[in-house]
């Protein structure tokens, strides 16, 4: 199975590829609750997959002091709670590449929105 999750400032949306869900958290009021907000998701949704493929706004959120430092911050929680290596984040270039996770966190300005 492969899961789309979209992590957004005040939103999560998640596809499975039949099911579409959206869950509202606020990020930017919330930071220090991201992990276990992103573990009671794991608990509530079936989020075991062959494959993660992550788009993100929430490294714009000004919790963080630049997007460097956001897209670290996701991109760590994601790695920590979902334990896979394959994990892809979509990059910003104009060929829409799915980078592996060591990448993205290597370039985190080639995947911040």
């Amino acid at each position: 199975m492969k899961i789309a999750m979209d992590i957004g400032g005040a939103n999560i949306k998640i596809f499975n590829g039949t099911e579409y869900k959206q869950y509202y958290f606020p990020l930017w009021k919330k930071k220090n609750k991201f992990m276990s907000f992103l573990w009671q998701l794991t608990e509530q949704s079936d989020l075991n997959a062959d494959m993660y493929a992550i788009t993100m706004t929430a490294e714009l959120c000004d919790c963080f002091k630049d997007r460097r430092e956001g897209v670290t911050f996701i991109l760590n929680a994601l790695k920590e709670i979902l334990h896979s290596n394959r994990i892809f984040v979509l990059s910003n270039d104009t060929n829409f590449k799915l980078l592996d996770l060591d990448d993205a966190m290597k370039f985190p300005y080639s995947v911040a929105s």
